[in-house]
């Protein structure tokens, strides 16, 4: 049996991936070391110029900061968020001449103090965080995810990935993701093992989602079935079992 041990514990935003960054090719595990404002990713001023060796002069009633590095003396724009000064992440690059990188499509901030850049077979490596799972159970998992919810939102996607892993946890069905995915033991319980798209390549988007859901984000608690009404060749399903409720092209059920 697959056991998750102390399990990331979320705020409940699942509308989109969560900011992550990493420093020098490492996943920062520290919660809340980046924020989205205004378009723009913002970092605490003292964690990080401190990190980096310099002192930083705080003034009050300004909504500046002034940062003394290398015989230089910068003045930082900031903004005050739960008692914490945020400065834009690309001033590591002005005063420490750190490579900075914001990669939209997997929301992480790179900073390389080496000014090594990351691609995206890096990133794929690096991002994986989760305990008690497997690089097998990401594989399959994104893949489902991609086959039954490639245009659907991240909260979808979330959703598709809760269902097959709290089937791994219920003694009606297998003890694995794969064999979740896979198991015929009263019929194909998934079309894309049918129609073969359980073997295309997962998309970044999938491949976040899963890597969350193996974290232990949790949206679709003791869901264990879902169907396109539209396209479902069966009712079995809606006929059987009760409704959870409706995310966009699927209905979930328990």
């Amino acid at each position: 049996m697959i056991c998750v041990e102390a399990p990331k514990v979320y705020a409940q935003n699942f509308r989109e991936p969560d900011l992550r960054v990493i420093l020098d090719g490492v996943l920062l595990r520290d919660d809340d070391v980046a924020e989205i404002i205004n378009g723009e990713i913002y970092i605490p001023v003292r964690k990080f110029c401190e990190m980096f060796g310099a002192r930083v002069i705080w003034r009050s009633n300004v909504d500046d900061v002034l940062v003394f590095y290398n015989r230089r003396l910068y003045k930082l724009r900031v903004v005050i968020r739960n008692s914490v000064a945020m400065m834009p992440a690309y001033n590591l690059n002005m005063v420490f001449g750190h490579l900075v990188e914001y990669f939209k499509n997997y929301r992480i901030l790179s900073i390389d103090t080496r000014n090594i850049g990351l691609n995206k077979n890096d990133l794929e490596n690096i991002i994986p965080s989760f305990e008690g799972y497997t690089p097998d159970d990401l594989k399959w998992l994104s893949k489902i995810i991609h086959a039954e919810a490639k245009g659907e939102s991240h909260e979808g996607k979330l959703a598709v990935g809760n269902v097959i892993l709290n089937r791994t946890k219920n003694p009606m069905y297998p003890d694995t993701i794969e064999e979740v995915i896979f198991d015929r033991r009263n019929g194909v319980q998934f079309s894309p093992i049918i129609n073969g798209a359980i073997n295309n390549a997962p998309s970044t988007s999938s491949l976040i989602a899963a890597i969350e859901v193996l974290e232990g984000k949790r949206n679709a608690k003791g869901v264990l079935f879902f169907m396109n009404p539209s396209i479902a060749q069966s009712t079995w399903i809606s006929n059987n079992r009760q409704l959870a409720f409706t995310m966009q092209n699927h209905d979930f059920f328990y």
